[in-house]
């Protein structure tokens, strides 16, 4: 019987190996132990960074406390995170879309007509006509600092005594009012022409308001 031994160079998908044949038998490929060793490391390694996907190092688990701290000093210097209007400088700070006027309880979201005072605990109202006739209510001084408006244009705060009104059908207010407050007596009167309204200052705020606002 003739002995026959084929040597064959393997195909250029593996050419750093060889196959060694018998004649009448299959071939079978030579193991490659350090081929082997790589490609369980390279397995264990893989398996290791999908098992631990969910796993925070030191630095990641430092950088997360301490972002978890400034949310909660936030929370403690009230300063909300999650919309509404933040302040710091003293001034009201409304929800908006989320909490109700003290007066007439329609959610508060426009800012250009949200009123509020903080001489009776701080109070927030959707309408400057809902302020005017919570001070009818609940009277305060004519110079009260504590009693707040936005100015129509800016949507900035603003005391109320310290702003020029106007009364308009052509301004839609909340509650329909049709009162706006304006930091500038300039704008105020360019206002009252262009929407043809009343113009006046804050100790007639309840007289204008006060008769029919609410109709």
């Amino acid at each position: 019987m003739l002995k026959a031994r084929l040597r064959c160079t393997a195909p250029s998908s593996a050419p750093h190996s060889t196959w060694r044949c018998r004649a009448g038998s299959s071939c079978r490929r030579k193991s490659d132990r350090s081929s082997r060793r790589r490609a369980g490391r390279v397995a264990r390694l893989r398996t290791r960074r999908k098992g631990g996907s969910h796993m925070l190092s030191r630095r990641q688990f430092i950088v997360l406390l301490g972002s978890t701290g400034a949310v909660a000093a936030a929370g403690v210097a009230g300063v909300s995170l999650l919309g509404g209007e933040e302040t710091g400088d003293g001034f009201p700070v409304i929800r908006y879309g989320q909490e109700s006027c003290v007066h007439c309880g329609m959610i508060i979201d426009d800012p250009r007509f949200a009123a509020a005072r903080t001489d009776r605990g701080e109070r927030h109202f959707d309408d400057i006509g809902c302020l005017a006739e919570d001070l009818v209510a609940f009277p305060a001084e004519a110079e009260d600092t504590n009693l707040f408006v936005h100015d129509y244009g800016t949507e900035a705060w603003l005391a109320a005594c310290d702003a020029t009104y106007v009364k308009s059908t052509e301004i839609r207010t909340p509650m329909a009012s049709g009162v706006a407050a304006f930091a500038a007596r300039e704008g105020a009167n360019r206002a009252s022409v262009d929407l043809n309204g009343d113009l006046f200052a804050f100790p007639s705020l309840t007289s204008f308001c006060v008769t029919g606002g609410h109709a």
